[in-house]
């Protein structure tokens, strides 16, 4: 009887239109209303449309595209959303009809009066007493009628989940135990949650299901929940007949998506949180159903053996099976029916719809949940469509240069550790809760970030390896190839797990360094402590702090490390290496950086820095901003005449940023007073700052090694392939204020050509210059006795002979011998040492006191810039005057602030001080200090 009164009512509606609209002829009736019209639209259409197919997560003003919530007539018209006399051609209406919509779309009787309107030309006026009342939509009964009832079991899994919400948190979201008398939000009231105004009702008890849980079974009212009913649609008819489903008995991503958008700022509590279904909706997960899986003669149904991966019904059904393309074709065969209407992999294939903390598959002793359930598709090195299948899709030839590690992890996430100078991938630890999400955005799976990093020096450049293999030796060569010493020493020189090694006297004796100084700057996992550790010191709470020591970091998700016992802290270490994984800078997959606050360091001879605090550019600064300063050899009061060379390490541009790490001949105890202060138009260390506005929160390093569109290189410029040469500015804060007023202008790439390549000369033309002024400081060295090569401890009493190795005995210490003698520029008597097998010095002639100390500072300033390839730019003032008072005091042990740079056009260029009309102050044998 119901289905008959609701044909009836489909009748009338088709009737009522066309005798309403008289046939008209367009979709433009403009006759207004009278006493018998009204406006057709307003009244019947533009309801269902708001109310069905509006909201923040659909088509509303707020998202863009078709705009349906609020739209006006001739709005909706003009948008081509409805082709007046075709409702098969119109999109509004071929979306319902193909079922695309969300989980609230129209009701059939709903569906019938749009149809009939859009067949007689979708009139904006018609007769108000011939057009029946759409059905009203199923109304709202209350969580505690389905979840006290009749749904036990959805019901203990909804508890569980962050739904049901009847853990108790306190106002920072985390847990707490606080019994059964109060579950959920502590503070929570229904004028919203209590302290934090941003979170409302409105989004965390939509329909005020809070104040129905009833004791015993569903916990107190003392809590936000999302009810059955906030999903699933109203349940009133549900409840009448239960046969009859709710309006949505399978909630879809788009329902999900209706509080799991970026209208909703998450980002206080959970930052990954935002932009949920947005990303989902540009994943390839949204689409993951294709021409390709389809049976035979179908556009709905999925073959069972591809639809374990490509579809929500698959995989679900076939979770169970797993292993690679032999393994799947024997237990999905061909003969096995297809999947018939299937959907995309979606929210609810991945999450329990009633508990989303509970995923596809559970975790086991060697693997987490998450690992298991995105390796259930993602596969590793036995993967269906992999290259150790034999039924690779990439099609990878010699030459081509193309291979697929885009969505199957065989060839980029294994670091095989019987080759430990090679690391051929990410080493996954399948163990962790974020074996996935500690890299990636799972929502959208869109790596480009990631490829970012795999090309850059914080990978190793992996993906470069990886494609040269594949275009010179072709596919298979991809799984070995990898970083190596040769082009990432940074990850690969040392066994940087190796924390502790045995002394070799005592099985429990303490163990001797190895790596453990090394870990804080050369591992993932050594980034990661120590930033966690400075940011708990440096906030306002005083009971999280926690002291960085290496000891306690935990290589065990490498294959092969372990610690020696439970008392002596020694280690085994791991053929595997780590890269500097997005976990060892990030927090979240949502961009979020340690910030570890203020940095200060202590140095050899009680020499100290510190940085202050530059946000997210702190997780820079822990690593680039060296391992000594030039201060601690001006604080060093022992004799110089037989001393070891003090190393700065590498990259360490934020000590010149900064002003902090060069060996300073005028007030060199780190005052950096006014010979070294910056040009009045230095900004530099004030990027990303309050104080330079518009150059972003993240500080300079950020600022400017992180503001182009491939962020993630770190490169503020482009290079020239084939050459390196700087090709055009990449950073925009660098665009943003070289604007001209200062220098030329930085014009971004794609800009206009002459002052885009303008930019670039300039860039290059200062690098160059930057390179031959230390080349005109490396011959002075050498003059004075000190030979620097590229080989710790990098200076030497002569020029290094490479391939020379020293004998077994004597005599044989005459070539590589490095510089003990500081005084005497470099001179020292070395013998052998019969029972160490070495030479040893012994101080010939200890020369002028007091020159030793300045001698090392000036080697020191050269390796400290010849290892900052970027200091033109980080400070170009700064660098000069290092390098300038350095051969200043090497040609003649006084600083008299002129050199004489014959020899050295280039450099002399660079370093000299010039007249307010840019003239050079002097001349090129009497260059003045910059």
């Amino acid at each position: 009887m119901r289905t008959a009164l609701r044909l009836a009512a489909f009748a009338v509606a088709t009737s009522s239109l066309l005798l309403a609209c008289g046939g008209g002829t367009t979709g433009g009736d403009e006759t207004p209303a009278s006493e018998d019209r009204i406006d057709l639209y307003a009244n019947r259409i533009q309801p269902i449309l708001d109310s069905r197919c509006g909201g923040a997560a659909c088509h509303s003003t707020a998202r863009g595209g078709y705009v349906f919530e609020g739209a006006p007539y001739a709005s909706l018209l003009s948008q081509g959303a409805v082709i007046p006399r075709d409702p098969a051609g119109s999109p509004l209406y071929e979306a319902m009809a193909a079922g695309r919509m969300t989980s609230k779309g129209p009701t059939p009787a709903e569906m019938a009066l749009i149809e009939s309107w859009i067949r007689d030309g979708a009139p904006q006026y018609g007769k108000a007493d011939e057009l029946p009342e759409p059905d009203p939509p199923p109304q709202p009964v209350g969580v505690n009628v389905c979840a006290d009832y009749c749904h036990g079991v959805q019901r203990g899994a909804w508890l569980a989940g962050p739904h049901g919400n009847l853990e108790a948190v306190g106002p920072d979201h985390k847990p707490l135990d606080l019994g059964l008398d109060a579950v959920g939000f502590p503070s929570y009231g229904y004028g919203g949650l209590g302290t934090d105004p941003t979170c409302t009702t409105d989004c965390h008890d939509p329909l005020g299901d809070g104040r129905l849980l009833t004791w015993g079974l569903t916990g107190n009212v003392a809590r936000p929940v999302i009810g059955c009913e906030s999903c699933h649609g109203g349940g009133s008819r549900h409840a009448n007949a239960p046969l009859t489903a709710p309006p949505s008995a399978r909630p879809d991503a788009a329902r999900c998506g209706a509080c799991h958008n970026d209208a909703f700022d998450h980002n206080l509590y959970h930052p990954e949180a935002d932009h949920i279904v947005e990303d989902y909706r540009e994943s390839l997960h949204a689409t993951s159903l294709n021409e390709h899986v389809y049976a035979e003669g179908s556009t709905t149904d999925v073959r069972a053996r591809c639809s374990k991966c490509h579809t929500d019904e698959g995989a679900k059904r076939y979770r169970g099976v797993s292993g690679g393309h032999d393994a799947l074709e024997e237990a999905l065969p061909d003969a096995l029916p297809a999947v018939a209407g299937a959907t995309p992999v979606q929210c609810r294939t991945c999450h329990d719809r009633h508990d989303p903390g509970t995923l596809l598959l559970p975790a086991t002793a060697e693997a987490s949940a998450e690992y298991r359930t995105c390796t259930a598709c993602h596969q590793t090195g036995d993967a269906y469509h992999g290259e150790q299948s034999g039924y690779s899709w990439s099609g990878s030839t010699v030459g081509s240069g193309t291979f697929a590690g885009d969505r199957i992890l065989y060839d980029t996430h294994r670091d095989d550790p019987a080759t430990p100078d090679v690391i051929e991938g990410y080493a996954v630890d399948p163990k962790s809760e974020r074996a996935c999400r500690a890299c990636h955005n799972v929502h959208s799976a869109d790596l480009s970030i990631p490829r970012q990093w795999a090309r850059s020096a914080h990978g190793g450049r992996l993906l470069d390896a990886k494609d040269e293999a594949a275009k010179t030796e072709g596919a298979a060569a991809v799984f070995t190839a990898g970083v190596t010493k040769a082009t990432a020493a940074a990850w690969t020189n040392y066994d940087w797990d190796h924390t502790f090694k045995k002394d070799g006297t005592d099985a429990d004796a303490l163990p001797d360094k190895d790596r453990a100084d090394c870990q804080r700057c050369h591992t993932a996992t050594g980034v990661k402590n120590f930033l966690t550790a400075q940011a708990s010191t440096n906030d306002a709470d005083a009971t999280n702090d926690v002291r960085y020591d290496p000891a306690d970091n935990d290589f065990s998700h490498l294959a092969g490390w372990a610690l020696h016992n439970d008392t002596d802290g020694a280690t085994a270490a791991s053929g595997q290496n780590e890269l500097l994984y997005c976990w060892g800078c990030h927090r979240d997959t949502a961009g979020g950086l340690r910030k570890p606050g203020a940095l200060s360091f202590t140095f050899t001879n009680g020499a100290s820095v510190a940085y202050p605090d530059v946000a997210g550019s702190g997780v820079c600064l822990a690593c680039h901003s060296g391992r000594e300063t030039g201060e601690s050899i001006e604080r060093d009061a022992a004799d110089f005449a037989d001393k070891s060379f003090l190393n700065s390490h590498y990259l360490a541009a934020g000590g010149t940023v900064f002003r902090k790490t060069g060996f300073e001949f005028y007030g060199s105890d780190g005052d950096h007073g006014a010979k070294y202060g910056n040009a009045s138009y230095f900004k530099h260390e004030l990027i990303g700052s309050a104080a330079a506005p518009g150059t972003g929160e993240n500080g300079p390093c950020v600022g400017c090694h992180m503001s182009s569109a491939q962020s993630h290189l770190f490169l503020p410029v482009e290079k020239e392939q084939a050459t390196g040469r700087i090709a055009g500015v990449a950073a925009s804060v660098c665009i943003a204020c070289h604007d001209g007023t200062h220098g030329p202008a930085f014009v971004a790439v794609g800009g206009d050509e002459a002052k885009v390549a303008a930019a670039a000369e300039f860039l290059q033309g200062e690098a160059e210059a930057y390179e031959a002024a230390l080349d005109a400081l490396r011959e002075a060295l050498a003059n004075k006795g000190y030979s620097f090569f590229e080989a710790h401890p990098y200076f030497y009493i002569g020029p290094y002979v490479q391939g020379y190795a020293e004998a077994s005995a004597a005599p044989h210490c005459a070539s590589n011998l490095p510089v003990k003698n500081w005084n005497t520029g470099g001179a020292s008597l070395f013998t052998w040492d019969a029972a160490t097998k070495s030479c040893v010095s012994a101080v010939q002639d200890v020369g002028a006191q007091g020159t030793g100390k300045r001698n090392m500072g000036a080697a020191f300033n050269y390796n400290l810039l010849k290892h900052d390839p970027g200091a033109y730019a980080h400070n170009r003032l700064y660098a000069k005057r290092l390098i300038f008072d350095s051969i200043d005091w090497l040609d003649n042990n006084a600083l008299d602030g002129v050199v004489d740079l014959s020899g050295h056009d280039e450099a002399y260029e660079y370093l000299v001080n010039r007249n307010p009309d840019g003239s050079p102050a002097g001349s090129i044998d009497a260059a003045p200090r910059p």
